[in-house]
């Protein structure tokens, strides 16, 4: 792994050190700071196609504690603004016509990562008329974006998922092709069945709709081994907060616990969206700098008009604030 990537995840990894607590509390101050990836000039139209990886491993990282009381920083909304500028730009190609309906979820569930980001350099007299003159319901709104991030992320990775898995099942989760998911195991000895998938029936479930066997076909048959490395780096830092069984059934639980209010939705939120782009990555690995220079050719021409005619194009993403 390149230095800029090694770096990348060492200033994560100390920035966990020193804000987790061995009681599972956060103590967040000066010293965790000075590790933020912003804060040592990582920036994030900069980096290659490995370095941009492992941001979105690194930053993941920082979000799971047992817990599960995460705090999304400003460093989780850069990324995920320059993330939204390359996937959602329309010469990417990544989402097809006919996925627009997909296309619009990512965009909402990029909207809701970046509500209420404040330019920390603006004073707090701006920051405070700005809020008063937010009409009420649009604020309140604002104030459960993580909620909103968390419920939204189920269906955008069950999509990705299916996109990536297209030669086996289809958008509406109909069966294309046979396939086996395997029982995992978990530490406290929890074992998920077999599971046969196929067209015909037969003794199959021709059907699909479990997060978990999604992501272990994906995982088993689909993944390239650069996905699957980085997918399987994404599993274990799960089973650092839960291994009672396998990490993808974990992520399956996290919907329902969602739904009866007993995990933390940045945690949540912020996690399902990681993985689903570094699922969306893995296509555009092979033109990502090519891509890179032309998303941010166009950024800094948008920037330019914002700063002559005071008005931001609704397509614009990165940075989350100017």
């Amino acid at each position: 792994m390149a230095g800029k990537s090694n770096q990348i995840l060492q200033l994560c990894d100390a920035w966990r050190k020193i804000a987790y607590g061995n009681d599972g509390s956060l103590r967040i101050g000066r010293e965790s700071e000075s590790f933020r990836l912003l804060e040592n000039n990582i920036r994030f139209h900069d980096l290659d196609f490995e370095e941009i990886q492992a941001a979105c491993i690194g930053l993941n990282r920082v979000l799971l504690f047992k817990g599960m009381n995460t705090i999304i920083s400003s460093d989780h909304a850069f990324f995920w603004s320059w993330i939204a500028e390359v996937l959602l730009n329309r010469d990417t190609g990544y989402f097809t016509e006919k996925e627009e309906d997909i296309k619009k979820l990512f965009l909402t569930c990029t909207r809701a990562s970046l509500a209420e980001i404040q330019n920390p350099q603006m004073e707090w007299e701006e920051v405070a008329k700005r809020n008063d003159l937010m009409e009420f319901n649009t604020s309140e709104l604002v104030k459960n974006r993580n909620l909103i991030l968390a419920y939204l992320s189920f269906p955008l990775l069950e999509a990705i998922l299916k996109k990536a898995c297209h030669n086996y099942v289809d958008y509406s989760g109909k069966v294309l092709k046979d396939f086996e998911i395997r029982g995992r195991r978990g530490k406290t000895g929890r074992r998920k069945r077999d599971q046969s998938y196929g067209p015909n029936g037969n003794g199959r479930k021709y059907t699909i709709s479990s997060l978990g066997d999604l992501l272990i076909l994906l995982y088993d048959n689909v993944a390239s081994q650069d996905l699957k490395d980085k997918l399987t780096s994404i599993r274990s830092d799960i089973e650092g907060i839960d291994d009672s069984e396998d990490p993808f059934y974990v992520i399956y639980g996290w919907r329902n616990s969602s739904l009866h209010g007993q995990a933390g939705y940045p945690t949540i939120g912020g996690t399902l969206l990681n993985i689903a782009i570094i699922i969306a990555l893995d296509v555009i690995k092979d033109n990502y700098d090519e891509i890179r220079q032309c998303v941010w050719d166009r950024v800094q021409w948008d920037a330019r008009s914002y700063t002559s005619t005071s008005s931001r194009p609704h397509w614009s993403y990165y940075p989350p604030y100017m």
